[in-house]
């Protein structure tokens, strides 16, 4: 499927973090996806492929969508987030994915798990949130 140059943006925006690491130096960040990514089976995909790349942290939804802390080698956490894309559940709709950079030392877990789902107050998607590009359809890639 060929992509619309603003989906390439949205892809390449949501794929690469802009941090410069050393090869093989461990960061964390936190990753917050929106869209329809609730009651889908989002979070066992998540854990499925970061399990699968030797990734620790963990994943929890909350009102605002799914957050994700996750850490790692910068070119393993990247390829997450494009399998991520490439490989959510069919009912998923990934509107957007923000990638902020965490403290390594806020993720003391040793592996990646699944934890219970925060209570918080539902928040409407806003999409200014994202820049002005398009939402990233997780079955356009």
């Amino acid at each position: 499927m060929t992509l619309s140059s603003s989906a390439s943006q949205a892809l390449r925006a949501a794929v690469v973090s802009p941090r410069r690491t050393s090869p093989g130096e461990d960061v964390a960040e936190a990753i917050r996806v929106t869209g329809t990514v609730q009651g889908v089976g989002f979070r066992p995909t998540v854990y499925r492929l970061a399990v699968a790349l030797h990734l620790r942290g963990h994943v929890l939804n909350d009102g605002e969508g799914v957050l994700i802390h996750i850490a790692g080698p910068q070119s393993q956490i990247n390829q997450f987030v494009l399998q991520l894309l490439q490989n959510s559940p069919p009912l998923a709709r990934i509107a957007c994915i923000q990638r902020q950079p965490l403290k390594l030392e806020t993720l003391p877990e040793a592996d990646f798990r699944i934890i219970e789902s925060e209570h918080t107050a539902v928040k409407t998607e806003n999409r200014s949130r994202c820049g002005n590009l398009p939402p990233v359809s997780s079955r356009a890639f």
